[in-house]
Order: C-alpha cells, then sequence, then structure tokens
C-alpha cells in the first residue's frame, strides 16, 4: 500500500511499542536481573489490582518446583 509523500512512516501501534519499550529501559536502567523481575512483577500485581484481575504467583510456584527434589534433564537409565 502507498501513501502520498509517506512512504516511510511507520504504524502508529509500532511507534507506541517502541516507545513503551524505550521508556521501560530508562526505568530499569541500572537495576540487576533479580531486581528488575521483582519491579516487573510488582508492576503487574498493581494492573491486577486496578482491573480486578487474577494472577498466578510465578514465584510461588518456581519455588515448589524448585523444593520438590525434582531432577531434570537426566535420562532413565535403561
Amino acid at each position: 500500500m502507498k501513501t502520498k509523500n509517506n512512504e516511510n512512516v511507520l504504524p502508529r501501534a509500532l511507534q507506541e511499542v517502541w516507545e513503551w519499550k524505550e521508556s521501560v529501559q530508562r526505568d530499569m536502567a541500572g537495576l540487576d536481573t533479580r531486581q528488575m523481575l521483582a519491579r516487573m512483577h510488582a508492576d503487574a500485581d498493581k494492573v491486577c489490582v486496578a482491573y480486578d484481575l487474577i494472577r498466578a504467583n510465578p514465584a510461588k510456584e518456581c519455588r515448589r518446583v524448585a523444593e520438590s527434589g525434582a531432577s531434570y534433564g537426566k535420562t532413565a537409565s535403561v
């Protein structure tokens, strides 16, 4: 699809996504991975509360798997 004099114009949705990504990158600058994840989870919790959504607790689920003693990546001996 060609547009008049605007052949190189990006869709507005793509521009908004790029702006959002840059904003997140600025907000997370200087944080280590654990701090970034903690902030992302806190932000997600705020959104869930604001919109009355139910959110699973991924940290709790990961802990349960980690504490189960299951061994992953090993093949059964025949």
